[in-house]
Parts: C-alpha cells; sequence; structure tokens
C-alpha cells in the first residue's frame, strides 16, 4: 500500500493543466492543381471547333469597261476613243461602241456632262468574253450568276437581279431567256447644277456664230466650263423638235483669246452649224 506520503508526492507532481488559447490558429493554405483526366483508351473526344472566319465584303467597283462612273465626256473620249454613234436622251446623250472584237455593244449615258451609266450588251449570235470586274460574262445564267456574285439586293419582275447599294452604286444584270443579256453599272441621277447667271455672256452680240461673236464662259477649270458649253448646246433645238448633237470639238487660239469651235448636227434635219464659246478665262486649268 501506497503511504499518505508517497500519494501526497505524487498529486503535487502531476503537472498542472495547460490554458487554451483565447483563439484557434489560421488554418495552413494547402496549394492544389486541377487535373483534368485523359479520356479513357477508345473513347470519342470531340475535336475543338474552329472559328468561321468573316468574310471580307464584296467591293463595289465603280469602274467598268475602262469608264468609271462621273468621267467627263473628255475623259470617255480619250480612253475609248470616237463612238461609232452618239444620241440624244432626255436627260443627256449616249455614246455607243463597239467591244470585244464587235461581239458586244458598249453604252455610257451621260448627264450633266458626267457619265451616269456603263452598259454592255450582247449582240445577236454573238459570243462575248469581256467580263465584269467580278467575273462575270455575258451569257451566264442565273445559277452561275449567283454561284459568282451570291444573293442579289433584289430581283425585278423582268428578271433583272440586282447588286450593290440601290441608292447608290448599282450593278444591275438583265435576263431574257434565263440568260444574261446586259451588265449595267450605275448610279442615280445627281441633282443638276444650274449655272450661275454670269458663266455664260451673250450680250452685244455674243451669239456664237463667227469666232468674233463667241459666247463668253467664265469658269474656274476646263471642266466646269465644257459642262456649261454641253448644257448650253443641248438646250438648244433645231429642226422639227430636234437636238444638236456634237459631232466635233477644237480649240483654236485668236490672237490673245482661246475659242473653242463646236460643230453640230441637228437631230432630225441633220443640218449642220458650228458654234464659237469665248473660253479665255480658264484656258489651260
Amino acid at each position: 500500500m501506497f503511504s499518505a506520503l508517497a500519494l501526497s508526492v505524487l498529486f503535487v507532481a502531476a503537472p498542472a493543466p495547460t490554458e487554451l488559447p483565447s483563439t484557434a490558429p489560421a488554418p495552413i493554405a494547402t496549394p492544389f492543381t486541377t487535373v483534368t483526366p485523359a479520356p479513357l483508351p477508345g473513347a470519342f473526344v470531340p475535336p475543338t471547333p474552329t472559328p468561321a472566319p468573316t468574310p471580307a465584303p464584296t467591293p463595289n467597283f465603280t469602274t467598268f469597261a475602262s469608264v468609271s462612273l462621273g468621267d467627263t465626256a473628255v475623259a470617255v473620249r480619250k480612253s475609248l476613243g470616237k463612238p461609232f454613234e452618239v444620241d440624244p436622251v432626255n436627260i443627256g446623250e449616249m455614246w455607243r461602241y463597239n467591244a470585244d472584237g464587235g461581239n458586244a455593244r458598249l453604252s455610257v449615258l451621260f448627264a450633266d456632262g458626267a457619265a451616269l451609266s456603263i452598259t454592255l450588251s450582247a449582240r445577236a449570235g454573238k459570243k462575248s468574253t469581256f467580263a465584269d470586274p467580278y467575273g462575270v460574262l455575258l451569257g451566264m445564267t442565273i445559277d452561275q450568276l449567283t454561284s459568282v456574285r451570291g444573293a442579289p439586293v433584289t430581283v425585278a419582275d423582268n428578271g433583272n437581279r440586282a447588286y450593290g447599294d440601290l441608292a447608290a452604286v448599282r450593278w444591275v444584270y438583265g435576263f431574257d431567256g434565263g440568260q444574261i443579256t446586259d451588265i449595267d453599272l450605275s448610279e442615280p441621277m445627281r441633282a443638276a447644277s444650274t449655272p450661275a447667271p454670269s458663266a455664260l455672256d451673250l450680250t452685244n452680240g455674243h451669239d456664237g456664230t463667227s469666232a468674233d461673236r463667241a459666247i463668253i464662259v467664265t469658269a474656274a477649270s476646263t471642266g466646269a466650263g465644257s459642262d456649261i458649253e454641253y448644257r448650253y448646246i443641248k438646250g438648244q433645238s433645231c429642226g422639227q423638235g430636234g437636238l444638236w448633237n456634237i459631232v466635233t470639238q477644237t480649240t483654236v487660239a485668236a490672237g490673245s483669246k482661246w475659242i473653242d469651235e463646236f460643230a453640230v448636227a441637228c437631230s432630225t434635219d441633220k443640218s449642220a452649224q458650228t458654234l464659237y464659246f469665248d473660253v479665255t478665262s480658264y484656258a489651260g486649268k
């Protein structure tokens, strides 16, 4: 048996209880890595989808057969030469050319002195290989046109198909018998600008019947002056309700002045006349 003294010693020797801390220690963060398990052997793995490329917009060309919309008559004559036919129309003139070695016909419509439309037309019994900037040919079918140019902006009742901007530059393909017969590049007619009253001087006998009586033209440039001349000529009637067609135009020096000579012919009775304009104010500009 333990003595009372031994029990006392044992009791005293026992360690005192330790006080718990008022707050628990912060947990230790353990970093971990997310691992994607490898697919099981033989399992199907879907391919990563490839985003579709954004299609580039198709350019809307404004030039066809070496003529650009807005070109002046002088520029077109320089590019294509003299037309084989010039017809007056209600808004200006239509110039016609042989194209693709005579396999097609090219028509340029001028309004207010600028090219408003360029049209390539098929000739009966001929096959043209002349393509527009998109690669479209006369004689193509509707399906062939769609494969080249996509869906049209609109389809008219007569089957014509239009591309581009109907309110601005547009390409129209005319159809007959399911094949393209006409390719037309055009834009809406611009608002006509009226020359200032001082642009033409017909006073004091300046009626344009001779170099001495030349109509005086005041303009800032050759283009602006030519536009005024063309407007004046096309505004004069002749014969039985006819209009004057310009046959030739020549600029000559007359002393210190520069004179434009226009040989014109009447569209109805074919009468001829020469009109004279004093263009000293803008000659060479």
